[in-house]
């Protein structure tokens, strides 16, 4: 399945896109406008109309929230962090906190809290109520930083740029640190003391409570992100679909994905399956991605998103059969 989703308004590039946690959305950023699409059929269901310049947007992990930074407001100056409530299709403005810079953001589990990085520190603001609850000064001014929520919202793990932080959020206290190199990406686990990393195909896992590396994981597509261990922690979930964990051990495991983007090419099980046509190629995308379905978003110019959408089934065996080339 091939579609495109175009915007309604001229601007700046389409720099950032991603899928919502559920897959069903697409979010794109750029200088000047926030949107968010359906990946399903490509339909906007919620896009900021008013003008304004640099904008930065994330959805809960439910969903349900999107949290909106935009430096400069014409008219009303800047900068601003605004929560959007998803209803009846679409996202109503929840909150606005004016005077405040956001570089990231990081919804808690249930999506009640928001941790906001500025740059000199960490914010918490509580998205039900609009309070702002904390903060968790830095030493300094640091730009890079990862963060990741425990399930309950009590531990928060701080990836800074030589060290690994644990902060309990009942006492506001570091609670442990340890040295580690900067990872780009933090997840804690839901149950048990779990904290995996993810610096490009690297993958560590800790036990945060003691600091102790229990695994280390290679992964074979530097676009293969981490997105949160499973249940049962047996396994992460990324966008292309679970890699399994084996903690206790210190393995080197070369995994590869089901179907992934290599050489202008859609790969299944390592073979070439479809071939993407010239404006397609060398571009940035985001990939939502299990062990039976692929989905892609390619941005192609400032008005335009393509979606490709691919699972196991009656269309592969006729893409396997026929030999397939997407055409522009």
């Amino acid at each position: 399945m091939l579609y495109e989703i175009r915007t309604k308004r001229k601007g700046s590039r389409i720099w950032s896109y991603k899928f919502s946690p559920d897959s069903a959305f697409i979010v794109t950023d750029r200088w000047d406008e926030v949107a968010v699409w359906n990946a399903r059929d490509g339909h906007c269901v919620w896009q900021f109309s008013q003008h304004y310049e640099r904008t930065r947007a994330k959805f809960s992990p439910d969903s349900h929230r999107i949290a909106v930074w935009i430096d400069f407001y014409l008219g009303k100056g800047g900068p601003y962090v605004e929560v959007w409530k998803r209803k009846n299709g679409t996202f109503d403005l929840e909150h606005t906190w004016s005077g405040m810079r956001a570089y990231d953001f990081l919804f808690s589990p249930n999506g009640s809290l928001l941790f906001t990085k500025y740059g000199k520190g960490i914010r918490i603001l509580n998205c039900d109520t609009g309070e702002v609850l904390q903060e968790i000064p830095f030493n300094g001014k640091i730009t890079a930083v990862s963060m990741a929520i425990a399930e309950d919202s009590s531990t928060l793990a701080l990836g800074l740029p030589s060290e690994i932080q644990i902060w309990n959020l009942d006492s506001m206290m570091c609670a442990k640190k340890w040295q580690a190199d900067q990872d780009s990406n933090l997840i804690l686990s839901s149950t048990g003391t779990l904290l995996a990393g993810q610096t490009n195909k690297d993958v560590r896992i800790w036990n945060w409570t003691t600091g102790e590396m229990l695994a280390e994981i290679q992964l074979s597509e530097n676009d293969w992100k981490i997105d949160a261990f499973l249940p049962d922690n047996s396994g992460i979930q990324t966008n292309y679909g679970v890699i399994p964990t084996n903690v206790g051990t210190i393995p080197c495991q070369h995994l590869t994905p089901t179907f992934r983007l290599r050489n202008h090419c859609i790969q299944w099980k390592e073979n070439d399956l479809i071939q993407l046509p010239r404006d397609l190629r060398g571009i940035p995308n985001a990939i939502s991605a299990t062990d039976t379905e692929l989905t892609v978003a390619f941005a192609c110019s400032s008005k335009r998103v393509t979606i490709l959408k691919i699972s196991e089934g009656e269309e592969l065996r006729r893409l396997l059969s026929s030999g397939a080339s997407l055409s522009t």
